[in-house]
């Protein structure tokens, strides 16, 4: 509970926050919010790690992965 009321005090704009805590606790009933919250945390981590290996070896990659998106969504 710490772990949620640190990320509500912390950021202006947090609903979005809570509310995928909230979704991530109906898919996944038995995990507390504790671990939701910390299970969060660790994917934005290796996200960011991966971005930035990404960008140092890749450096155009988001250029690419952009127009992936766009085209999957039909905005060519």
């Amino acid at each position: 509970m710490n772990a949620i009321m640190s990320i509500s005090f912390h950021t202006r704009d947090h609903a979005h926050v809570l509310k995928l805590i909230d979704d991530a606790k109906k898919k996944h009933p038995t995990m507390t919010r504790s671990a939701i919250v910390r299970s969060l945390i660790i994917d934005g981590a290796q996200t960011k790690l991966m971005s930035e290996l990404l960008d140092k070896h890749h450096p155009g990659w988001r250029t690419e992965y952009m127009k992936i998106i766009r085209k999957s969504q039909g905005q060519t």
